[in-house]
């Protein structure tokens, strides 16, 4: 007999988890999403419904995966909670372009993670900065990095990271400015994993071009820190970016390019924040389009 299952989500990631339920046993009884986003009321045949209509598909047999990218968790898992659902099962963005996403017949347990919402209290995405400047002059860059002129105190750094102790983050990145620019990078490093524990997915945001630069202790703490480093290919990284990968995989460092697979050689060449050099800018429709939909950063 074949086992129900609810998906939060309808993107090509829940897609493909739904494809590979129905291949070891599972059928999906519904994909849930906000509506505004899913004009279409079916996907293969599988009805798609209000997040907000949990209840009319729910009970407590029903397992619950959640296929989004965990930086749209957040809201969900509030959601969930306040219905009294307690155990969910996330599934990492990156079951999308690994090769070795499926082992035994299972999903490989890399990307996925079973969570209790009553536990802890579950976050699904958070950031900070680690440091303000950068090697780059973007004009449009949505940090204002340009204005930066001094450092970070580390003691600062590490008082922003230490705010998340006992919450339960799902991914945590360390942003810029240009973060691998921070001095006591191996320190910096090393706190936040103790800080997020083990099971959270611990990222680096950077341009990479101070990869080939880093020592050899730095690029250690990165691999020993399990820490993903995620590279936005700006024109001056792509020109250098068959080096940059060679550095990465000789020290056996997980990476991806533009926040998805490790080929994706696709030049960044716009912003996605509603901003813009001129003075029309209004602040209330910005944070309405943005696709975050809030921002969800850390700093004392």
């Amino acid at each position: 007999m074949m086992k129900e299952i609810i998906i939060i989500g309808t993107g090509n990631l829940a897609r493909e988890v739904a494809t590979f339920l129905y291949k070891v046993g599972y059928i999906i009884k519904v994909f849930l999403d906000n509506k505004e986003k899913n004009p279409s009321k079916v996907i293969d045949n599988v009805p798609v419904d209000e997040l907000c209509n949990l209840m009319e598909y729910y009970d407590r047999d029903i397992p619950i995966w959640i296929a989004k990218k965990k930086m749209f968790c957040s809201k969900i898992l509030c959601v969930l909670r306040k219905e009294g659902v307690n155990l969910v099962y996330i599934v990492d963005n990156d079951f999308l372009y690994e090769t070795n996403r499926i082992i035994d017949g299972k999903i490989n347990p890399q990307y996925i993670r079973k969570v209790s919402l009553y536990e802890r209290v579950v976050i699904g995405y958070m950031e900070t900065n680690i440091h303000d400047g950068c090697n780059l002059k973007c004009a449009g860059c949505t940090h204002f990095s340009g204005l930066a002129r001094e450092e970070r105190k580390l003691q600062a750094i590490l008082d922003d990271i230490s705010m998340v102790r006992g919450f339960n983050v799902l991914n945590f990145r360390l942003l810029g400015g240009e973060p691998l620019l921070v001095n006591e990078l191996e320190t910096v490093l090393n706190h936040t994993r103790q800080i997020v524990g083990l099971d959270c997915k611990l990222e680096i945001v950077t341009n990479g071009l101070c990869i080939p630069k880093l020592k050899k202790q730095d690029l250690n703490a990165i691999r020993y820190n399990n820490v993903k480093i995620n590279i936005s290919l700006y024109e001056s990284t792509y020109e250098i970016i068959d080096d940059i990968i060679y550095i990465l995989n000789q020290n056996g460092i997980d990476f991806c390019i533009n926040d998805e697979g490790k080929d994706n050689r696709k030049i960044v060449s716009t912003f996605h924040t509603k901003l813009s050099l001129g003075r029309e800018n209004k602040g209330e429709l910005a944070c309405r389009v943005c696709y975050n939909n809030g921002c969800f950063f850390f700093a004392g």
